[in-house]
């Protein structure tokens, strides 16, 4: 939804994360929170998590647009699932079918272990990147 200019990477929007296990399987056709939620982990401790810090940073030398943000962390989930990717979205309602996705990100599967799960976004590639046309 970035693209049709209804979320501010940079700005006041609410951005969430929530994560999926490894059953899941990306579907590019999926627009909503809705339409992912079957596959969201579920044991204990785990909530979405609201993402801070975000930033657009050009970057000439690459031709891009890098979209980061701190870390997201989710603490102290309890042993028995395993998580397999995440999912960016804009919050923008209390039902999970008006919350459009932003973005999914694939992660090596790791299983719950009672401990704290850190997705780091802040790398060079950031979250996503948009490349400018060749």
């Amino acid at each position: 939804m970035l693209g049709d200019a209804r979320t501010s990477w940079d700005g006041s929007t609410d951005v969430r994360v929530l994560l999926l296990n490894s059953s899941h399987s990306f579907n590019p056709d999926h627009n909503f929170v809705s339409e992912v939620v079957a596959q969201e982990i579920t044991v204990s401790g785990y909530a979405r998590q609201v993402s801070a810090s975000r930033t657009l940073t050009e970057l000439d030398a690459t031709d891009r647009v890098v979209a980061n943000m701190a870390t997201s962390s989710f603490g102290a989930l309890v042993t028995g699932q395993t998580i397999g990717s995440a999912v960016v979205y804009r919050h923008v309602g209390a039902t999970d079918s008006a919350n459009p996705l932003i973005a999914f990100i694939d992660l090596v599967d790791t299983p719950t272990n009672g401990g704290t799960f850190a997705v780091d976004w802040n790398d060079t590639d950031g979250v996503f990147y948009v490349d400018s046309p060749s």
